[in-house]
C-alpha cells in the first residue's frame, strides 16, 4: 500500500532531525546554545509517523477492510532494524575501549532495552538517581523515542481494525478525546514526574495522535484548498510556530504538556495545507531539504553514539571538532541510506530467508556479548590496576536515611552531609569497629545537611528526596542522642552558586538541574538562595556544636571537572607498566588551584565565619593542591587515582582525608 510521494514531508523531517542534531551538539554562539528548543524536533517527528502510519493503514482498510499485521511488523523491521544494527556494531567495540566497567554494563543494558523496543522504559528508571551520568555521555539513550514509536505501534493497528469494523463514525471522536486526554495528562505528569513524562508513552501519545487526526481528516476531504478557510496561510503559520519553538523554548519549560502544542501545533498545519503554490511547501520540497529528509532516520541513529563517544573520550569541546563531527555524521548517515537502509526497504531486493538470517545473528551476537560483559561486571580485567581501584564504591546505607554500626559503643561518630561525605563510609567504619565507637551514617546523595529547605528541580519546582522533613529527621536524631564527633561537609560551592564546574581547561560539566528553597516560600533569585542556604546551613553547624557535639567541619573537596578514572584509562590503556609510571609523572591529571580558589570563595567565607569552641575544621585542598606541582591540585600519584569521578574521591582519597578528620578530632 503505497502512498502518493510528499516531498515537504521529507523536508519537514529535515528540520526535525537538523534540529536535534544541532541541540545535542551542544553549539554555543555569541554566548548562548543555538537552539535551545532543537530537542523539539523529536516531537515533530512524532507528529509525521503518526500523519505517515494512519495514512497508510486507511488505506489498506478502505482497499482490503483489514491491515496485515504480519506485512504492517515485517515493513516496520525492515525500515527500522538494519540501519540500527548497524550502529549497535559500531557501538561495540567503542564501548569496550572507551568505557568503564559500570559505564559498560550500563550500556549493554541500554542494548538489550533498545532491541527490545523498551529503552525509554530503561532511562526513565536507570536516569532517577542524583549524580547519574550525563544523558549527553549514554551513547544509545536516543533510541527511547524509537521504544515509544514502537509501543505504539504494538497497539495501533489492532486499534484501527476494531474502530474501522465496529465503531466507524466514532473514530475522529476517539481521536479528539485521546488528543485531549494524553495532553492534559502530559501537563499533570511534567509537573510531578518529569522523567516519567518524558520518556513514556501515555504522554506522548497525542503527538502521535496528531498526526493520525490529519490524516484521517484528509483521506475524508475535511482538509482542502477549496473547504479550508486560510488553507494556503496555515503552512506560513505552522512554520513559524516551528521556527519559534526551535529558538526560544528551552528545556527547563514543562515538556511534554501545553508549551508542546506550539511545535506540534506547526507540523500539523505544515503537513495538513500542502500546497505547490506554497512558498514553505515548495522550500521543504527543494533537492536540499528532500535529500537530508531521505537519510534523516540515519542521521538521527548515528549522531548521539557518535557524540557521546567523543563525549568520553574528552574530544567533544571545540567548535571545529563539533562542526567536523556533523559532517561525520552526514558522511555515516549516507553510507548507511545508500547501502543498508535502501536495499533492506524492499521485499524483493533481499530474500525474507535471508534478511531473517542476519537479523537473528545480530541480535544473537548483541544479546550474547551483553549477557557476558553483564556475567563479568563489566570485565575489570580491561583496565589498568588504577583505575580498577579508583572505581570502587561503597554506600553503607543504600537508600536509606540512617543506619548504625557497632551500636552501644564507648563514644558516637556521625557522618552528615552529601555523596561526597559517603566516600568516607568505609574507612570510617573500619576505624569504629576498630576503636569500639558507635558510628551513625547519615548520608544522602545530593542532600547537604541544610534545614528547612527542599531540594527542587528547576524546571518544575518539585522536591526530590532531600526535603525539608528528611532534613528534619536528621536533625531530631542529631540532637536526640548523646553528643560525639559530627564529620559534616559537601558540595557546598555548587548548591551556593546553582552552576557545576568549569576547570576553565575545556571541561564545563553544565548546567545545575536542581536548587534549594524554602518548601512554603520559594525565593527569586539565585542570590537570595545563596543568602538563605548560608544562614541555614550556619545556624545548623552551630546548633550541633552547642549541643555539645564535636563538629569536625570539611571544607570543600577539589573539583575536577574531569572524570579521573576516564581519563585515566584514556592515557593509559595499551600501555605497559613502566610506560604507564611514565605517563603519569610527565602528564599527571591536574587543574588550576586559582580556578579552585575563585570556586569556593563564597563557601570559605560561609563556612570561616562560623565560630564556636566545639568546631574543629578540616582543609581537603592541602592533601591535593600544591604538593606535587605549584599552582595546581593533583589527583592521583604515580600508583593511585585519590579521586572515582570528576568531584568524589576514591577511596584511597577518602582514606587519606579520615587520617586528617581523626587528627583534628583529637580521637
Amino acid at each position: 500500500m503505497q502512498l502518493k510521494y510528499r516531498a515537504d514531508i521529507d523536508g519537514l523531517r529535515t528540520i526535525a532531525v537538523l534540529s536535534v542534531i544541532i541541540y545535542h551538539a551542544e553549539i554555543v554562539l555569541f554566548g548562548g546554545k543555538l537552539l535551545p528548543g532543537g530537542y523539539l524536533g523529536v516531537d515533530i517527528f512524532f507528529v509525521i509517523s503518526g500523519y505517515l502510519i494512519t495514512s497508510l493503514m486507511i488505506k489498506e482498510l478502505r482497499n482490503t477492510d483489514t491491515i496485515s499485521i504480519s506485512d504492517f511488523y515485517a515493513r516496520r523491521a525492515r525500515r527500522l532494524l538494519p540501519a540500527l544494527f548497524a550502529v549497535l556494531t559500531f557501538c561495540l567495540p567503542m564501548a569496550w575501549y572507551l568505557l568503564l566497567s559500570d559505564s559498560l554494563v550500563d550500556f549493554v543494558n541500554s542494548l538489550v532495552a533498545s532491541l527490545l523496543f523498551g529503552s525509554n522504559i530503561y532511562w526513565n528508571y536507570s536516569l532517577q538517581a542524583y549524580g547519574a551520568e550525563s544523558a549527553l555521555l549514554k551513547p544509545l539513550m536516543h533510541t527511547w523515542s524509537l521504544a515509544v514509536e514502537e509501543q505504539y505501534y504494538l497497539i495501533f493497528p489492532m486499534l484501527m481494525i476494531l474502530m474501522y469494523r465496529y465503531c466507524k463514525g466514532w473514530i475522529l471522536h476517539f481521536f479528539v478525546v485521546s488528543i485531549v486526554a494524553s495532553l492534559c495528562f502530559a501537563e499533570w505528569m511534567s509537573a510531578r514526574d518529569s522523567s516519567f513524562s518524558f520518556y513514556m508513552l501515555p504522554s506522548r501519545i497525542w503527538e502521535l495522535f496528531a498526526g493520525a487526526l490529519v490524516a484521517y481528516l484528509i483521506s475524508n476531504n475535511w482538509i482542502n484548498k477549496e473547504k479550508t478557510p486560510f488553507y494556503k496561510a496555515f503552512p506560513y503559520i505552522g512554520i513559524l510556530l516551528i521556527a519559534y519553538s526551535l529558538v526560544y523554548i528551552s528545556f527547563s519549560s514543562a515538556h511534554p504538556g501545553f508549551i508542546t502544542i506550539i511545535p506540534v501545533l506547526g507540523a500539523v498545519m505544515v503537513i495538513a495545507c500542502p500546497d505547490s503554490s506554497n512558498l514553505v511547501t515548495r522550500l521543504l520540497s527543494t533537492r536540499g531539504f528532500v535529500g537530508v529528509g531521505l537519510i534523516s532516520y540515519s542521521l538521527y541513529l548515528w549522531h548521539y553514539p557518535l557524540f557521546a563517544f567523543l563525549r568520553i573520550s574528552n574530544s567533544f569541546e571545540t567548535l571545529a571538532i563539533k562542526l567536523l563531527s556533523i559532517g561525520a555524521v552526514f558522511i555515516l548517515a549516507y553510507v548507511s541510506y545508500r547501502w543498508i537502509e535502501k536495499p533492506f526497504r524492499k521485499p524483493g531486493q533481499i530474500p525474507l530467508r535471508k534478511t531473517n538470517m542476519l537479523a537473528s545473528s545480530f541480535v544473537a551476537v548483541f544479546l550474547g556479548f551483553s549477557l557476558v560483559v553483564i556475567k563479568h561486571d563489566g570485565f575489570d580485567t580491561r583496565l589498568p590496576t588504577i583505575v580498577k581501584e579508583a572505581q570502587v564504591e561503597v554506600n553503607l546505607c543504600e537508600d536509606n536515611l540512617h543506619c548504625t554500626f557497632n551500636e552501644g559503643g564507648d563514644r558516637a561518630l556521625y557522618l552528615l552531609g552529601d555523596s561526597h561525605m559517603m566516600t568516607l563510609e568505609s574507612s570510617l567504619l573500619e576505624y569504629s569497629s576498630n576503636n569500639n565507637v558507635s558510628f551513625h551514617v547519615l548520608t544522602q546523595s545530593g542532600c547537604m545537611y541544610v534545614p528547612n529547605m527542599d531540594r527542587v528541580r528547576k524546571e518544575n519546582g518539585k522536591a526530590t528526596r532531600c526535603t525539608s522533613a528528611v532534613q528534619e529527621r536528621r536533625r531530631e536524631i542529631l540532637l536526640s542522642g548523646e553528643p560525639g564527633v559530627v564529620v559534616v561537609g559537601g558540595r557546598l560551592p555548587l548548591i551556593l552558586s546553582e552552576d557545576r564546574f568549569d576547570n576553565q581547561e575545556g571541561k564545563y560539566e553544565g548546567e545545575m538541574e536542581y536548587r534549594m528553597q524554602y518548601p512554603s516560600e520559594p525565593l527569586g533569585s539565585r542570590e537570595q538562595r545563596a543568602a538563605a542556604i548560608s544562614r541555614e546551613y550556619a545556624a545548623a553547624l552551630l546548633e550541633l556544636a552547642k549541643f555539645g557535639h564535636q563538629v569536625v567541619l570539611l571544607y570543600p573537596v577539589p573539583e575536577v571537572g574531569w572524570h579521573v578514572a576516564k581519563q585515566l584509562k584514556s592515557k593509559l590503556s595499551g600501555k605497559s607498566e613502566n610506560e604507564m609510571r611514565a605517563e603519569l609523572d610527565k602528564n599527571p591529571i591536574s587543574t588550576s588551584y586559582a580556578v579552585f580558589q575563585e570556586r569556593v570563595q563564597a563557601s570559605a567565607r560561609l563556612l570561616d565565619s562560623v565560630q564556636h569552641e566545639n568546631i574543629v575544621r578540616v582543609y581537603p585542598h592541602k592533601l591535593f593542591c600544591n604538593t606535587k606541582i605549584s599552582g595546581r591540585c593533583i589527583t592521583h600519584d604515580l600508583e593511585q587515582s585519590f579521586y572515582r569521578d570528576d568531584d568524589h574521591l576514591s577511596l584511597i582519597g577518602a582514606a587519606m582525608l579520615q587520617a586528617e578528620i581523626l587528627q583534628a578530632a583529637n580521637i
